[in-house]
């Protein structure tokens, strides 16, 4: 279960790199269904076509009782799914007692505080090691992060540093917020970021590795059109693909 589309096939994507041999790979993903926003779509299921990983809907006979039951329901931002009444009811709709487990993924620091109506009888994991970042990273992010002292007990897996995040700042003049030299100058420091990743790590696959942070679908809309342009002029040998 998670919040949106690209969540669940980044899980799907995950698992179906894990096994080598592609009949085993489908036969894996068979026995993978997922359920993201807007919950109402109901499960789908995940395949692989074209080579990608797809998530479609699920034939209507497996709605029929004789289907069995899940043996495991993981549930990713379980502070925010279990926080909406609506949403909570239709992840438990899929957990039959005493065949199903539940494995909630969920994070203080990221939720609207204590008071989520989580199942009862759930034993408590608390995980500190943080695995895919570097320690400047983990430094920082403990600005935002809640639990006191307990905050302090985070500490990265590996001893790299990593290189100091960098800034691209600019200001816009002239251009009203939303029109085409609004985002081409956005699309502009989005390439030259690229290009700073692309020289710094050199060699490295950027593909899965880069996500744009943005403020909301529109803006993604407005953006699209002028940065695929300018990834094509200026990485032409590099076809990149927004996805």
């Amino acid at each position: 279960v998670a919040r949106n589309a690209a969540l669940a096939v980044f899980a799907a994507c995950w698992i179906a790199k894990r096994v080598p041999d592609a009949a085993r790979r489908r036969s894996v993903l068979r026995r993978l269904d997922v359920l993201h926003e807007p919950f109402e779509q109901g499960v789908l299921r995940v395949t692989i076509r074209s080579n990608r990983v797809r998530l479609l809907p699920r034939p209507a006979d497996d709605d029929a009782p004789s289907v069995e039951p899940y043996r495991l329901v993981v549930v990713d931002e379980a502070h925010h799914v279990y926080s909406i009444p609506a949403m909570r009811a239709a992840v438990e709709a899929h957990v039959v007692g005493g065949s199903t487990r539940r494995f909630l993924l969920s994070d203080i620091s990221q939720s609207m505080g204590r008071g989520i109506d989580y199942p009862a009888g759930l034993q408590e994991v608390v995980l500190s090691e943080v695995v895919r970042c570097s320690k400047r990273i983990v430094a920082g992010a403990m600005a935002f992060q809640l639990g006191g002292e307990e905050k302090l007990l985070t500490r990265c897996h590996h001893e790299a540093t990593g290189p100091p995040l960098k800034s691209f700042l600019f200001d816009i003049e002239g251009s009203n917020s939303g029109s085409p030299p609004f985002f081409n100058a956005y699309a502009e420091q989005v390439v030259n970021a690229l290009k700073h990743v692309a020289s710094t790590f050199s060699g490295l696959c950027l593909h899965n590795r880069v996500a744009l942070a943005l403020p909301d679908e529109a803006f993604g809309d407005g953006l699209r059109p002028a940065l695929e342009q300018l990834l094509a002029e200026r990485f032409p040998d590099r076809p990149f693909c927004l996805v």
